[in-house]
């Protein structure tokens, strides 16, 4: 029991440890052009770069539940872009392609 109780906290330190080494803990970490994906369910995570035009993404990219900005499959598309399905189904509720955000396109003309 012993033995175990010593594994248990060594594991811990090493966990706490890798935590604050890893985007997980800090999420300046990583660039403008990427997120903190979470390593399993470990409290570590890695800077992955976010996605970019006709890249698959995910339609609503699920987040760890204490830490807003990690992310725990795939990052979302980059600033401006929005994660867009064509396809039906399960798969279209699910998964899509970075594109354009359509709001931004029209502009009406001023007036003077």
């Amino acid at each position: 029991m012993r033995v175990f109780l010593t594994c248990l906290v060594a594991s811990l330190c090493v966990m706490a440890a890798s935590a604050a080494l890893t985007c997980f803990g800090d999420k300046e970490k990583c660039q403008a052009d990427e997120c903190c994906i979470q390593v399993g369910n470990t409290p570590a995570g890695i800077c992955r770069k976010r996605h970019d035009i006709d890249e698959i993404c995910e339609k609503n990219p699920i987040k760890n539940l204490f830490k807003d900005h990690v992310y725990k499959v795939r990052c979302p598309c980059l600033e401006g872009l929005k994660c867009i399905s064509s396809k039906g189904g399960l798969v279209g509720k699910l998964a899509g392609k970075c594109q354009q955000e359509s709001g931004e396109e029209t502009e009406e003309p001023s007036q003077e």
